[in-house]
């Protein structure tokens, strides 16, 4: 296109004029017509096409020959035994690190089923997710994992795993990080409406003998309840469990035969109470006096003890007779009145929460 432009463009033509040599000679464009110029020697067409070729070169993204980026799809085991020693997310972390700044780089995590974490992205993205990944799963799906990275490329693919592995082809790179460490954890628990829910992960490909005991965190260290549990390979166990209501905290321990992780094996619990609910009015006096939205004690707030009054916009509760009012999280209990000729009754259906 620029050399178009400046090929066919307008020549001037000299016109003489009578003069005493103190007058210059005048340039008369024609007012019609082109003239073509084969060959250009104007400065400004190569410095227009040098900038054009180097706007090109920037949006192509250009590697050079002895600097090409590789597509590298790295397969990562995230189950829980993966971080039973911290050397193993430090290898994995090193080796992206390690990557070439035109690589891309795309994350498999192979847990219980396989999910991809970022695809075809910058060394230092790939490095940003890895960390922010969660290795709690309790098993890894690590052949899922493979015909998910094999659907990425066609080149090379690295695995980076401390449990079996299926026959690789030679394709594939593996990173074996030993054999997965025995770990049993309790991997949630809560105390609510006098129960305890406990729930109990055995994160080894191996069945663990577990004992389970319930102590009051004194100095008596008096064992309330205890339990023998027999978990399978990979196997999440929940139990349910109603303490004496006097008690205000619990001990919670297992004992298992072969743990590489102890941290997880102990906790405290105390029971959960139940925030109050807050009710607010912004209805007139009388109406408010009736329903006995005054009053602590009274009207609605004997319904329940725990019931405190708030500001409109921070109550969990509002009664009004607006269209508006209440904050992002207020239920609104609109009192409408029925002597109105536009009053719309609504007889349902009503959510519960």
């Amino acid at each position: 296109m620029i050399y178009w432009v400046h090929r066919f463009h307008r020549r001037p033509h000299k016109q003489m004029v009578s003069s005493i040599h103190l007058w210059t000679s005048l340039n008369d464009a024609p007012t019609q017509g082109t003239v073509q110029q084969r060959w250009i020697n104007s400065l400004s067409f190569w410095l227009e096409v040098l900038g054009v070729l180097l706007l090109s070169a920037l949006l192509s993204e250009p590697v050079g020959c002895s600097n090409k980026g590789t597509h590298r799809v790295v397969v990562i085991d995230v189950s829980a035994s993966m971080q039973s020693t911290a050397n193993h997310l430090q290898q994995i972390e090193s080796s992206i690190r390690d990557f070439n700044g035109t690589d891309r780089v795309s994350i498999i995590a192979a847990g219980k089923q396989p999910f991809p974490v970022v695809q075809h992205t910058e060394p230092y993205l790939a490095l940003e997710a890895f960390g922010n990944l969660h290795f709690e799963h309790p098993s890894s799906d690590i052949e899922s994992a493979l015909q998910m990275a094999e659907q990425l490329t066609t080149g090379e693919i690295e695995v980076w795993t401390d449990s079996d592995t299926p026959d690789l082809s030679e394709q594939i790179t593996l990173h074996a990080l030993g054999t997965p460490l025995s770990n049993v954890g309790l991997t949630y628990a809560q105390w609510r409406q006098g129960v305890i829910h406990l729930q109990i992960s055995n994160f080894s490909s191996e069945t663990q003998n577990v004992h389970l005991t319930f102590q009051t965190p004194d100095t008596k260290n008096e064992t309330i309840f205890e339990q023998d549990l027999v978990l399978t390979a990979n196997q999440q166990e929940t139990l349910r469990w109603s303490p004496p209501a006097e008690l205000k905290w619990i001990e919670i321990k297992i004992d298992i035969n072969s743990d590489h992780f102890l941290l997880d094996n102990t906790i405290w619990l105390q029971p959960q109470e139940r925030m109050p609910m807050t009710i607010a009015s912004d209805l007139p006096s009388h109406l408010s006096t009736a329903l006995g939205l005054d009053t602590i004690g009274q009207g609605i707030f004997a319904l329940d003890t725990q019931m405190r009054v708030a500001t409109p916009m921070t109550s969990d509760i509002l009664f009004t007779n607006r269209k508006v009012g209440g904050g992002p999280n207020t239920w609104r209990v609109e009192i409408l009145d029925i002597s109105k000729k536009n009053t719309t009754w609504h007889g349902g259906p009503f959510d519960m929460d």
